[in-house]
């Protein structure tokens, strides 16, 4: 049994777990303490592991949250040497030209040696979904050997990862976003009325 499993040293595992969690827990009190406040969108944790949950977010705040998010892009570091990890005989790690494949939404967390998708980070439904796509969403994906999971995780058209990437895309376009829509309804309504007052007049 032990030839399928990699042992890894319980003290460098212990001391990134605490680190890990130390960071998480700072993150969530700064979150919490500005619930109702402005969220630094600098200073947020561009790497997956050490992000909360986008809905822990106030909802006044989400869509700036997510925005941010998006203009960053996904965390891909392209020089890290990644670890080997032991599947049966053969060692396996993540393989950097899937960042080249799947650019624009494809992440990875250093300390847990983990894929993750920045689409479904920012909007899959809660509770929607499957469990392959938790994987890529909070539990992370590290299955090296089947790098075929890439694929089904994006899935058909109407997949739980296609509809946050549309939703993803709606974000970032301007004309998509709600206020814009309200703000050009306004301009259609006053329109309207300027003429019925200018037909009521001569």
């Amino acid at each position: 049994m032990e030839k399928y499993f990699k042992k890894i040293s319980q003290s460098s595992n212990k001391t990134n777990k605490k680190v890990e969690e130390q960071s998480s827990k700072r993150i969530r009190m700064e979150i919490e303490s500005s619930r109702n406040q402005e969220v630094d969108l600098e200073n947020l944790p561009s790497d997956p592991g050490l992000r909360i949950p986008i809905y822990e977010f106030s909802p006044n705040i989400q869509d700036q949250v997510s925005r941010a998010y998006l203009q960053r892009g996904p965390f891909q570091p392209h020089i890290h040497k990644f670890s080997k990890t032991k599947f049966g005989a053969k060692d396996r790690r993540f393989n950097v030209a899937w960042f080249d494949k799947y650019y624009n939404w494809l992440e990875y967390n250093i300390c847990k040696d983990k894929a993750y998708c920045l689409y479904c980070y920012l909007f899959k439904a809660v509770g929607r979904g499957n469990e392959d796509d938790d994987a890529f969403n909070k539990n992370g994906f590290s299955n090296w050997k089947k790098s075929n999971r890439f694929e089904l995780h994006v899935g058909s058209h109407n997949s739980a990862h296609n509809i946050a990437r549309r939703n993803c895309e709606d974000l970032i376009n301007q004309s998509q976003h709600i206020g814009f829509m309200f703000k050009k309804g306004e301009a259609f309504t006053l329109l309207v009325l300027n003429r019925k007052v200018s037909v009521l007049i001569f």
